[in-house]
């Protein structure tokens, strides 16, 4: 098929296209006359150049399938007639449009078209209905980018029955995003608009979690002002990727296991410590059910939960061995095997049962247009999955960082950059890092938290081996074990995955490093330590300078290149 458009006199222009999903590009063509015309040249359309706006530039198929431009820029065209020839049948247009040189879409005389199958053509005349969305250059502001070009587009496929292009992350992210999609339409705004919403969401989960551990409004207000105030949340939250699910989940589940740990069923009312237990496991099969790195939570998890229960045990054999008296001695002596198999039982459900219910309908979208649900298809699913992740060693990676370069922020992660549209000497770039003041201040404080965990347990050693003098035993801090068995759970395992890594992978440990600060401005205000407050405001004043510094490095903000200049520490290049 060939629609031939007439914009009514020779003008001189830019020709832009947004398209959909298809596996076909198109020849474009230009005349003066409707009857000279030039060579046919193909427009750059595939799979990662779908719902975003694109400028013409004539190219061709290399080898491999992949287009090659042939001329540099964006040139100009100057004609009368534009035709544009579908590859292949089933080519997706949804708007074109042709700019003059104020980035104003052109008035169109008429749009005819010949050639097509009349019982699947379209009218051509809505490829030019929608001349108001027309914008004057692509950018992040109209146009997918980075990994939207997978999930959101996904999202899209769930929300109109058809077979998913992405499927190498489980399917509920997407599924949450479908729900924007729903509401707003398949526009940035409706495609990013549940992620931003639950990254908003993980400022009172964050501040409710250090109220749970810490009990102390003041720190929990610490908390989620560095959380707010975090780089890489603001970025993450912002493009339509799965992250931002998973890592609220991670918060939300850890939420109420803090709180169920804090419990204890010989003191208070045994219905109710199943509650935080219950939504605990909710929490957390709604979260794997986004995106794996849940399961590394659901490590730390299950280490809290027994650890917990050790607890109980060691409760119950204190009051058999002492025949204590006291009503929590009673209860426990009493009750504490019936507690622990109703407890026990109750997590099969919750933590089991329950998840995988969630994990195998979140398929429903994704098999849809599969023949439906049926437990091969999902099993099949996870191991295409776990192929894919596995089979990701690319060590060649521009962008490759491992574990190690996370918390120093060595290597940013480009996400962005329009700078090809803005005038001289401004850039529009979006990278993916973290505030230096929270994660370095993080890093050093976790760091701090690990040594007073485990400094109780060494100078035991030390004493019963006449290393050092007897002293006072210092009791385990029990808080300082939360927080670093949460950490652990979402750092370490990427120590040992041989995949390529990159530095959002750290997304779901800042939190916690988050955390770990907030608990060292509390052991040096229990030690009266006079500089806590002015390096408390150093650190929060700083984090702010550096949020507002870096905001539009973050954000696709133009900016001068020379002030982008000033921010590239350590060689970051990204900038």
């Amino acid at each position: 098929e060939t629609v031939v458009f007439d914009l009514g006199d020779v003008r001189t222009f830019n020709m832009t296209y947004y398209g959909g999903i298809c596996n076909s590009s198109f020849e474009v063509s230009f005349s003066e006359d409707n009857e000279v015309w030039t060579e046919e040249q193909l427009a750059i359309y595939d799979q990662g150049e779908i719902f975003r706006w694109l400028w013409y530039v004539p190219a061709e198929r290399n080898e491999e399938g992949k287009f090659d431009k042939l001329e540099s820029g964006y040139p100009t065209q100057t004609a009368r007639y534009i035709s544009v020839t579908a590859e292949k049948a089933g080519l997706v247009l949804h708007e074109i449009g042709f700019l003059d040189e104020n980035g104003e879409p052109l008035s169109i005389s008429s749009v005819v078209s010949y050639g097509g199958d009349g019982e699947r053509a379209n009218n051509p005349a809505l490829l030019t209905d929608e001349q108001d969305a027309v914008p004057a250059y692509p950018s992040y502001y109209n146009s997918t980018y980075f990994d939207e070009i997978y999930h959101a587009r996904t999202a899209y496929e769930h929300q109109n029955g058809m077979r998913p292009y992405e499927t190498t992350h489980p399917p509920l992210g997407k599924v949450l995003i479908m729900l924007g999609i729903e509401i707003f339409g398949m526009t940035p705004f409706g495609w990013r608009f549940m992620g931003t919403l639950l990254g908003c969401l993980m400022l009172p989960v964050m501040y409710l979690l250090t109220k749970q551990l810490l009990k102390k409004t003041e720190y929990a207000f610490l908390a989620t002002f560095l959380m707010a105030v975090d780089c890489m949340h603001f970025t993450q939250t912002r493009i339509s990727t799965i992250d931002t699910y998973g890592v609220f989940f991670i918060l939300l589940m850890y939420l109420f296991m803090f709180r169920y740990c804090q419990m204890n069923f010989f003191t208070d009312d045994f219905k109710k410590t199943l509650i935080p237990l219950g939504l605990c496991g909710i929490s957390m099969g709604l979260g794997i059910a986004c995106k794996w790195i849940c399961i590394y939570a659901a490590v730390g998890l299950a280490i809290l939960f027994f650890y917990t229960l050790l607890r109980r045990y060691m409760e119950y054999r204190s009051a058999v061995i002492h025949e204590g008296k006291s009503e929590a001695e009673e209860r426990a002596r009493k009750n504490f095997w019936k507690y622990f198999v109703i407890t026990g039982a109750f997590c099969v459900v919750f933590f089991i049962v329950i998840p995988l219910i969630i994990y195998y309908f979140s398929y429903y979208w994704y098999m849809k247009p599969m023949g439906g649900l049926s437990i091969e298809r999902v099993w099949n699913a996870q191991i295409n999955m776990f192929d894919y992740h596995s089979g990701l060693t690319n060590d060649t990676h521009f962008f490759r960082s491992p574990w190690y370069e996370w918390p120093l922020i060595v290597k940013p992660i480009w996400y962005f950059s329009g700078t090809e549209f803005m005038p001289e000497g401004y850039i529009s770039s979006i990278s993916c890092m973290g505030n230096p003041a929270v994660w370095w201040t993080g890093a050093a404080a976790m760091l701090f938290v690990l040594y007073r965990l485990i400094r109780p347990a060494v100078l035991r050693v030390l004493t019963a081996m006449r290393l050092v003098a007897d002293r006072k035993t210092e009791p385990v801090n029990r808080n300082y074990l939360y927080v670093s068995i949460a950490f652990a759970a979402q750092y370490v395992p990427w120590m040992l995955v041989p995949r390529s890594m990159f530095i959002y992978h750290y997304f779901a440990s800042v939190p916690f490093i988050i955390i770990a600060t907030v608990m060292a401005n509390d052991w040096l205000k229990q030690k009266k330590w006079k500089w806590r407050k002015p390096a408390l405001i150093a650190v929060m004043a700083a984090a702010v300078v550096l949020f507002i510094a870096f905001y539009p490095l973050m954000s696709g903000m133009p900016v001068l290149r020379s002030y982008a200049n000033y921010l590239r520490w350590f060689n970051w290049y990204n900038f």
